[in-house]
């Protein structure tokens, strides 16, 4: 075989251990990377194996003579010193061993499905956080079968599970039931993903931007009830930001995720679609703490009911 031969192989090679692995989320994923691995070694192998033989430095031939005189002949070509070798009957010393091709064709393989395997499965693969108002258990249903159960999440961070980008419906119902009560249509994306089953509860995304002169200014998203939402990145759930961070003098953004407690509470006392409406647009509108307690009273009022 040809170096040019070799080399395109190699590049077929690795062309092929990369398409296989952008499919890691269709299939088994770790008999695709095994693949992958197998099919990448052999084709940097070669190629490494057939440039550095091109390369290889002068081979010593040890010739001795009927008189017991040794003399070293040095070849500038490996293959010569093969061939003297061989008519000769006598070692060979120096240059690269037979099997030296092989060892950083192994350490280069190891490299590239370390990393191919970092990238396919960054963009195979998201988590989604589970989250829900709901007073028992529900399972999460991931392409019309049952994931894993969960109950309420409390104060804790909500647990979340790892699921294929391909994914193509999320669904639950009460843990036990054998069927979902309720699907939707995803397309899961690699930002920080957050499932509510049953719309049952409201959140509010605080980001914080810090400044290099140590000032600091917030943003605050109130969500609407939903059963999905794709937050970003988010640095903290449910935890307040540090009021100040060593920016180094540059610019620095943090987002956390916290429940909105007025909101939640609407939805538990099942307020009139309008109510809630009505304090999220309050919420949005006010500028400090007081204003947002106006907003909750305001919805108490609304449904009928003080705010405990």
């Amino acid at each position: 075989m040809t170096d040019v031969a070799a080399i395109v192989a190699g590049v077929v090679a690795l062309l092929a251990a990369a398409g296989a692995a952008r499919l890691v989320a269709m299939t088994s994923w770790p008999i695709v990377v095994a693949t992958g691995a197998v099919v990448g070694w052999l084709g940097l192998s070669l190629v490494l194996g057939r440039l550095l033989r091109r390369w290889d430095g002068p081979r010593g031939v040890e010739l001795v003579s009927r008189s017991s005189t040794r003399l070293v002949l040095q070849c500038s070509n490996a293959r010569w010193a093969k061939e003297a070798a061989l008519l000769n009957d006598t070692p060979v010393r120096g240059g690269l061993p037979s099997w030296w091709p092989w060892a950083p064709g192994l350490v280069s393989v190891g490299a590239v499905t370390f990393v191919t395997a970092i990238v396919a499965w960054d963009s195979a693969f998201t988590r989604v956080y589970i989250d829900h108002g709901f007073g028992a258990p529900v399972t999460v249903w991931v392409d019309g079968e049952p994931r894993e159960s969960f109950a309420t999440a409390g104060d804790q961070p909500p647990p979340s599970i790892l699921l294929a980008t391909s994914s193509s419906k999320l669904g639950w119902a009460p843990a036990g039931e054998s069927a979902p009560r309720r699907e939707l249509s995803v397309q899961l994306t690699r930002r920080a993903v957050l499932f509510n089953p049953g719309a049952t509860r409201c959140y509010l995304k605080q980001t914080v931007t810090y400044h290099g002169n140590g000032s600091a200014s917030e943003a605050l998203d109130f969500r609407a009830p939903a059963e999905l939402h794709d937050f970003g990145p988010i640095d903290s759930w449910w935890q307040d930001l540090p009021e100040t961070l060593d920016t180094d003098g540059s610019t620095k953004q943090r987002s956390a995720v916290f429940r909105n407690a007025a909101c939640d509470d609407a939805l538990a006392k099942a307020c009139p679609p309008a109510a809630v409406t009505e304090l999220l647009a309050c919420q949005r509108r006010a500028h400090s703490a007081l204003e947002l307690r106006d907003c909750a009273e305001a919805l108490g009022r609304a449904c009928g009911k003080a705010k405990p």
